[in-house]
């Protein structure tokens, strides 16, 4: 292992890996100097995600795995569906790595918990995570299936800049060039994995991750939970399967959108081509937040007339009156149970906010008319194509990368993409 001398709570620090300082760490400098780190608002401590891991001969509120060598901290760094992701040191190569802890349910025994549905779809992100090896792809190190059967761990490469919506909502909005160079890279990524006959299907700002802290920093895409592989074998491509309705409700294509509102699971034709204009569509989305801090399809002025109703409102006072009680059932003479009465139809104002998200994506009309897009005509040529509302007209990656916006600066930005790869993941 190269050190850059550095030491991290007494361990020698990998060269070229960037790492994230925790509250009442010390960091000792090659000229002997040491700091202790304070922080106002640390990190969520979690130790209850680390119960059933090892934790013989180890520091307080940590866990080992993998024979020891890596040591999981408390420190939660993110949470989502399928579990918790922490901070853990990779002790044998003296960097830091993310492990997922991903918590199944079962009876206890192994065989039960391997035919959960869970277990399947982690076995399945691993399988398709370790088949990649791009570096806008989020890289798996190991998969620790430990001694406590109900937990499984997966090392991951850190990413110390957080997510892409974090940073959007710190800043807002992104100027021209940091959005290409972001955009740029996510193209990258998604057109490795299409080349690859792989579909994320999930594609939002909390699934993009910055290797190291702005400016300028690498991306890689991040959270195969709900991706699809389609082979690349003839024989394989030959046998096709419908494809499962799914995604996260601001990013899906107007496709996904209308079978979810007509209640259908499941995508029976193109599903190759669908899903990956899926992506693509998503894309769109983000690169249209990227430049205005808004989403496309959020209903703004819904949602800001509801809060401001609700403000307003004042609950009436209440009078005391009485009722008879409510009969349990209501049956006809032949003591069947009559069909409910079917209200009627939900209004604009009963309707959820997910409701309206979806009805804006079937309609397809986002706003374009910001002064924003003045400065970038091109960038808005190319979001408009990828927001495109018929999906085989859609966008691919490729089409994005050699756009005329994409293209302009390519050089430069390319040169600058390289530098990022000369830190380690």
């Amino acid at each position: 292992m190269s050190s850059n001398g550095l030491k991290l709570n007494n361990m020698d620090m990998q060269a070229k890996s960037a790492f994230l300082l925790l509250d009442g760490d010390t960091l000792a400098l090659p000229n002997n100097q040491t700091f202790r780190v304070t922080y106002k608002t640390p990190l969520p401590l979690k130790p209850e995600s680390l119960k059933g891991l090892s934790s013989n001969d180890v520091p307080p509120d940590t866990a080992a795995i993998s024979s020891g060598r890596y040591l999981v901290s408390s420190a939660e760094l993110g949470n989502g569906t399928f579990g918790s992701v922490h901070l853990a040191v990779d002790v044998m190569k003296g960097r830091q790595v993310a492990c997922k802890i991903i918590s199944l349910k079962g009876n206890g025994s192994a065989s039960d918990i391997k035919k959960s549905e869970k277990y399947a779809a982690v076995k399945r992100e691993v399988e398709i995570l370790k088949s990649l090896h791009h570096p806008n792809i989020n890289k798996i190190l190991e998969v620790s299936e430990t001694h406590c059967r109900t937990k499984i761990c997966v090392l991951l490469s850190l990413s110390t800049g957080g997510d892409l919506f974090s940073h959007l909502v710190r800043r807002t909005r992104l100027n021209e060039m940091e959005a290409k160079f972001f955009l740029l890279q996510i193209f990258y990524g998604i057109k490795y994995l299409h080349d690859n006959g792989v579909v994320h299907r999930d594609m939002k700002p909390e699934n993009i991750l910055l290797l190291t802290p702005p400016p300028y920093p690498r991306l890689q895409i991040a959270d195969f939970g709900l991706a699809r592989v389609f082979p690349r074998d003839k024989k394989e491509k030959d046998n096709k399967r419908a494809l499962t309705v799914l995604g996260t409700v601001d990013y899906i294509a107007p496709e996904v959108a209308e079978l979810m509102h007509l209640g259908q699971e499941r995508m029976k034709t193109s599903a190759e081509q669908t899903a990956m204009a899926g992506d693509t569509w998503a894309i769109g989305c983000i690169g249209y937040q990227m430049f205005t801090g808004l989403q496309p399809f959020y209903p703004y002025d819904y949602m800001e007339q509801q809060a401001a109703q609700d403000r307003n409102e004042e609950a009436p006072p209440s009078e005391a009156f009485d009722v008879p009680p409510a009969p349990e059932s209501i049956c006809d003479d032949y003591g069947i149970p009559l069909p409910p009465v079917s209200g009627p139809p939900r209004t604009p104002a009963e309707e959820s906010r997910d409701d309206l998200v979806r009805k804006n994506i079937m309609e397809c009309r986002p706003d374009m008319s910001s002064s924003v897009w003045v400065s970038v005509p091109k960038a808005k040529t190319m979001i408009e194509g990828l927001l495109e509302k018929n999906h085989y007209l859609r966008w691919t990656a490729k089409r994005a990368l050699d756009s005329s916006w994409m293209t302009v600066h390519r050089k430069e930005m390319d040169e600058m993409y390289q530098r990022t790869l000369n830190v380690d993941d």
